[in-house]
């Protein structure tokens, strides 16, 4: 089994079967019906994505068991970039109090 690696914001499989930027809460919702995309960075519905697609292709000799015990492991200098800057800016137009706080465990 070959393990993805993302580059550049996930450009390993942005554009692979279709897969765009603004599809990705579909994408991600389509491999796990019961998680809500709607709070989730695009980092972390790519790594979601990813996680699926590596299962999918996992050798029939997987059990249940083996199977859970798989993981994605992506690294990042910068962490969820697009997440931060959106959460500081609304931080510095409106103060520190109006900041919604769903949005702060993705800039960590």
């Amino acid at each position: 089994m070959k393990p993805f690696a993302f580059h550049a914001k996930g450009e390993a499989i942005l554009g692979q079967g279709g897969l765009t930027p603004e599809g990705l809460p579909a994408v991600f919702q389509e491999n796990f019906p019961d998680l809500s995309p709607k709070y989730i960075d695009s980092v972390s519905l790519l790594a979601g994505i990813a996680a699926a697609r590596a299962l999918k292709g996992a050798p029939p000799a997987f059990n249940e068991e083996q199977r859970k015990s798989c993981a994605v492991i992506i690294g990042s200098a910068f962490g969820a970039l697009e997440s931060t800057v959106e959460f500081d800016g609304q931080a510095l137009l409106k103060g520190p109090n109006a900041v919604n706080p769903m949005d702060f465990p993705n800039t960590v």
